[in-house]
């Protein structure tokens, strides 16, 4: 066995826990002690770790957990449903639509009102199958709807009078 040195031999470790760096030297028992269970516990969870029947077990987990997740190339997600705003023409969720189209209506309508009056137009034309209130009329093909947003939109932009650009 070899010898301790001068530095860390348990009676010159007093002197480093007394009361110059530490007010009292319980710390350095609690130290040394919390040291000591420290090393006792890494040398038990070796022990355990290094047994067969641990290696077995967790062999077992790992292969159960293997069989339960799906094989074969990653598949993408299907997107949600989204339906198209017939005024401004962005896409939405069926339930936040009916949030929107309100709120958009209000928007154009002052963009609108702060344009001179030579260039002020009417509204877009509201689809036959959405409310007033902009929600969706009944279970309606959602393709169908888009569909009908999409052409409203595009009807409400205006061209331009030098390269016939529509925005």
């Amino acid at each position: 066995m070899k010898p301790l040195s001068s530095a860390t031999h348990p009676l010159k470790l007093g002197y480093i826990f007394g009361t110059k760096h530490y007010p009292s030297t319980s710390y350095m028992y609690f130290f040394l002690l919390e040291n000591l269970l420290k090393t006792i516990e890494f040398s038990r969870l070796r022990k355990q770790y290094k047994s067969p029947n641990i290696s077995r077990s967790a062999a077992t987990l790992l292969r159960k957990h293997m069989d339960n997740l799906v094989r074969g190339p990653a598949r993408a997600t299907k997107a949600p449903p989204t339906v198209i705003c017939y005024i401004c023409g962005r896409q939405f969720g069926s339930r936040s639509i009916e949030i929107h189209i309100p709120q958009c209506l209000k928007k154009w309508e002052l963009e609108n009102e702060r344009l001179p009056k030579s260039r002020r137009r009417p509204p877009p034309p509201r689809p036959d199958c959405f409310t007033e209130q902009g929600t969706i009329l009944g279970t309606v093909d959602k393709y169908a709807v888009n569909e009908a947003a999409w052409t409203a939109s595009q009807a409400a932009l205006v061209a331009c009078e030098h390269c016939g650009r529509t925005f």
